[in-house]
């Protein structure tokens, strides 16, 4: 997948109204004779897309050679424009149905599309239990504290003696 197309930048982008994005839920729920059981399937982090373009004449007839064509009508992975957390970033897609000419208003055509999405960019998991325990501000406010200490009041305390080397008789490169 490393040399799929980009959505180019001369096409608009997906419209913010309408645009919904949801996970793919691969749980199975076991009922039980005390309660059910619920565990994960499969380990993925597939989403779901929907979005809607507003493509003139040309990107129209563009779009939909792209998808016939280029894409093997849709069934190849490519970049294209999300909103994520309002703002666009371009992730990898591959289209989940074959998009729709819902509506034509002038020389403007709307093409709803439903797209599988591969992948999200999530926080560490040291990060995300982190701020488990600590709001943003008290990290911040942990790291500001630490610089003056660590930096200020015991500088070179960090710096490990050349005689303390383990190894003796081998070059180290100073500090």
């Amino acid at each position: 997948m490393a040399d799929s197309d980009v959505w180019p930048e001369w096409m608009p982008r997906p419209q913010q109204e309408g645009f919904s994005i949801q996970p793919v839920d691969t749980r199975l729920t076991s009922e039980m004779e005390i309660g059910s059981v619920v565990r994960v399937e499969f380990n993925t982090d597939m989403q779901i897309a929907s979005c809607t373009l507003a493509l003139d004449r040309l990107e129209a007839a563009w779009f939909e050679a792209f998808e016939q064509t280029l894409q093997n009508q849709g069934a190849k992975w490519f970049r294209f424009p999300l909103w994520i957390s309002g703002e666009i970033q371009y992730r990898l897609v591959r289209m989940r149905e074959r998009p729709k000419l819902n509506r034509t208003s002038g020389l403007t055509s709307w093409y709803a599309l439903s797209l599988d999405v591969a992948d999200r960019e999530l926080m560490s998991r040291d990060l995300t239990e982190a701020l488990l325990h600590y709001s943003p501000d008290e990290i911040v406010d942990m790291a500001n504290r630490l610089h003056p200490i660590l930096h200020v009041q015991a500088p070179g305390l960090s710096l490990v003696p050349a005689d303390f080397w383990p190894l003796s008789g081998v070059e180290y490169p100073a500090a």
